[in-house]
C-alpha cells in the first residue's frame, strides 16, 4: 500500500505546478513520482485542495499565464512591472492584457 505524502510536500508540488514548471521538472525537483504529481494537481483543479479552494477559479488563468512567462524565459516578478503599465495603458481587457504582454515579453527576449 502506498504511503501518503506530508502536506509540505503536497504543497511543494503545487507551488512548483504555479510556477509553471511542467510534471517532469516538478518529479526532479521533488522526488515525487509523476503519477502523485498527477494527482495532487488533479484534486487541486477539481477545488479538492483545502489550502486553495478560494483561488480554484483563477487557477487555470493563473496557471496559462505562468507557464507562458516561463517559456519566454521571464519570472512572475520580472513580468509584474510591464503588466501594470499595459494595464494602465490600455482600455482592453485582462485577457487582452494578458495576450499583448506575453507578445511584448516575446519580443524582448528575441531581440
Amino acid at each position: 500500500m502506498a504511503r501518503e505524502l506530508p502536506l509540505s510536500k503536497s504543497l511543494e508540488v503545487v507551488r512548483l505546478y504555479f510556477e509553471g514548471l511542467p510534471y517532469d521538472d516538478i518529479v526532479e525537483k521533488t522526488g515525487v513520482a509523476k503519477g502523485s504529481v498527477a494527482a495532487i494537481v488533479e484534486v487541486l483543479r477539481a477545488g479538492e485542495f483545502p489550502q486553495f479552494e478560494h483561488v480554484t477559479d483563477m487557477m487555470n488563468g493563473l496557471r496559462d499565464l505562468t507557464v507562458g512567462l516561463h517559456k519566454a524565459g521571464v519570472g512572475i516578478t520580472e513580468a509584474t512591472p510591464l503588466l501594470i503599465l499595459v494595464k494602465k495603458h490600455t482600455k482592453f481587457t485582462w485577457f487582452t492584457c494578458k495576450i499583448r504582454l506575453l507578445a511584448l515579453w516575446e519580443d524582448i527576449v528575441y531581440l
